[in-house]
């Protein structure tokens, strides 16, 4: 089911955007990590999850139950949350010169799975060696719960610092997501803390911060955006594509 509205405006209810502070500034920095509460209303998480409602029947036999890959290039809606000003705005506070998007997705955890995504750096998956020009040097993600998470439904993990220790070597695992695995999972697991979030937090974190979820033992689904951006001079996106500058360097 799609849910109708006559404008982006008539969701966000005319928000104005939010900038990060200096201390979570600070914070990113230090820690490879911040929180902005509320940055989405709960009308606009539960519009988002309608549609993924209407979109996830429609994903390649590949895709994990519930995920879609490429969401704000299916969705209108999700489009206009990845180019609106409220999360734009404090991305260039950590992005830069200029901002484009590099990737985004819907992740699911389905009511009462076990399945974990492993430990793992997103810039892992995203670097490219034989591609200098894909190189980035300060690639992140937002991360935004569309219900409420915590350590019952599958809220992130992180270990604090590690966007510091660069490139970690990791291990191709054979189950869960996400299996590009770091090899240190005993450290992450010492110095590892749990995030939990409201609907409409939205999460900012480095690409080369250490994370994980476990799995979901409630008794309902749950479900985040992420939306990944990079330096506009970065040529190309995720899937091959030009890259959509949003913000010119």
């Amino acid at each position: 089911m799609t849910i109708a509205f006559e404008s982006f405006e008539d969701l966000t209810g005319g928000m104005d955007a939010s900038s990060l502070s200096s201390e979570q500034l600070e914070q990113y920095d230090r820690d490879g990590w911040t929180v902005l509460p509320g940055l989405l209303s709960r009308d606009e998480t539960a519009a988002i999850s309608a549609e993924a409602d209407r979109l996830v029947d429609h994903q390649p036999s590949h895709t994990p139950t519930g995920w879609v890959f490429g969401l704000h290039s299916q969705d209108d809606l999700c489009q206009q949350i990845a180019r609106d000003p409220r999360v734009v705005t404090p991305v260039q506070q950590l992005v830069g010169p200029g901002v484009s998007i590099h990737s985004s997705k819907l992740v699911t955890k389905l009511a009462q799975d076990a399945t974990q995504c492993n430990w793992h750096q997103d810039e892992a998956f995203y670097s490219d060696t034989e591609d200098p020009a894909m190189l980035s040097g300060c690639r992140m993600s937002i991360w935004i719960p569309l219900q409420d998470v915590d350590q019952d439904n599958g809220c992130l993990y992180i270990v604090p610092g590690s966007h510091r220790w660069g490139l970690d070597p990791y291990e191709l695992v054979g189950e869960g997501h996400c299996r590009r695995q770091v090899l240190r999972t005993d450290l992450a697991d010492e110095q590892c803390m749990a995030v939990p979030l409201s609907a409409g937090d939205c999460l900012f974190f480095s690409a080369y911060l250490w994370h994980h979820s476990k799995g979901n033992a409630s008794d309902e689904l749950r479900r985040a955006f992420i939306v990944s951006y990079q330096e506009a001079r970065v040529p190309r996106n995720a899937y091959g594509d030009p890259a959509e500058v949003l913000v010119p360097g």
